[in-house]
């Protein structure tokens, strides 16, 4: 009887703990455990999966980059035992950015330069585009950035006509590992972050018509970050302050025809308490990132929310407390967690997606 009380009282105060954390921040907790991914290739071989679970590319521990589709296995990529791949897509779903590192757990640099390669979604010839970091699409997968930390410069180049490509040089001297935020609004403009001989980070605006850059916005603190999600309709300018150091927190949105002039901004969060960020904008009604929940920098909490962008409420969406990192691959949003891959939002099915059904009893295959 006593142990029963004893569980009793140790249930009540836990369920209080996650109410007095949800009151805190105005958050709301997840209730429903979350869904482990599993699919019919081991989970940490899969590079991207379609989100209707039709088209799988993976690696193999030889090197080698794949891609499953309709029952066949086609080869894109060779390589060896060190390689990794990381691929990227955005909603346009017309190509896929494929990153090959050779190096993988062999030298380890924050800096390290990746082969880049461009395949039309869903195919699997793969065509090199150079080498470089933090490759992103733009411009309904029209266009292609990179950066190279070593000369500081971004490379755009159209994804279909490669004679069409031009270049932008960052300052950002004082800070080796500084990786711009990268923007494409339309093909003549360009938004993208800087770094001054302080350390404080600035938001530019390049044409390419002029080949000028002109500063827009200027972050307060060299202890913040900046950080640009774009939707096609808006652009959500983040400041997050780094761990322990930083001022705070903030979410700013802006339409794309106002940013010229920089009017009409709207602050649509804040917080006193430093978060991860990393934003995700896919969805039109809300934004999703990595917040510090817990009571103060020093004691942080890391789960993804979701954002009401209309009415300005969260939802806290994981319970592992220290999730710094949303993976979205084809609209599916992915954590991982002690060498587990777990589904935040989006299909969960991708196991038994084209698995033949067993045969009724009395009939033969």
């Amino acid at each position: 009887m006593a142990l029963k009380n004893r569980l009793l009282i140790f249930i009540i105060l836990l369920g209080q703990s996650f109410l007095a954390v949800a009151n805190e921040t105005g958050s709301q907790f997840v209730k429903e455990p979350l869904v482990e991914m599993l699919a019919k290739q081991a989970t940490n071989n899969i590079r991207f999966i379609s989100n209707d679970g039709k088209l799988t590319y993976y690696q193999k521990r030889s090197g080698q980059l794949l891609l499953s589709s309709n029952y066949k296995v086609l080869e894109i990529l060779k390589g060896s035992l060190s390689n990794h791949y990381t691929i990227i897509g955005t909603p346009a779903r017309k190509k896929l950015v494929v990153l090959q590192n050779n190096n993988y757990h062999t030298f380890y640099s924050m800096r390290g330069l990746e082969n880049i390669y461009i395949i039309n979604f869903g195919q699997s010839f793969a065509r090199e585009v150079g080498s470089g970091m933090a490759a992103r699409l733009h411009n309904d997968d029209q266009w292609l950035s990179y950066y190279n930390p070593y000369n500081k410069i971004i490379y755009f180049e159209h994804t279909a006509n490669t004679a069409l490509k031009y270049q932008i040089k960052i300052n950002a001297r004082k800070n080796p590992y500084f990786v711009p935020q990268v923007v494409m609004y339309n093909e003549d403009q360009v938004a993208y972050t800087d770094m001054n001989e302080e350390g404080t980070i600035g938001l530019f605006l390049f044409k390419r018509s002029s080949g000028r850059s002109e500063l827009k916005y200027k972050l307060t603190s060299p202890f913040s970050r900046l950080e640009l999600c774009y939707t096609g309709n808006d652009l959500f300018i983040g400041e997050f302050g780094l761990p322990l150091t930083g001022p705070g927190s903030a979410i700013k949105k802006i339409k794309p025809l106002e940013f010229e002039n920089f009017k009409n901004i709207e602050t649509i969060y804040t917080s006193n308490l430093n978060d991860p960020g990393n934003m995700n904008c896919r969805e039109k009604d809300f934004l999703y990132f990595s917040k510090n929940i817990g009571a103060t920098n020093a004691k942080a909490i890391y789960e993804i929310v979701q954002f009401d962008i209309t009415a300005k409420k969260e939802k806290v969406l994981t319970y592992f407390k220290s999730v710094t990192q949303l993976i979205d691959m084809d609209g599916v949003f992915l954590i991982n967690e002690k060498g587990k891959t777990f589904i935040v939002k989006g299909n969960s099915n991708f196991k038994f997606i084209d698995i033949l059904a067993a045969p009724n009893k009395g009939e033969s295959l």
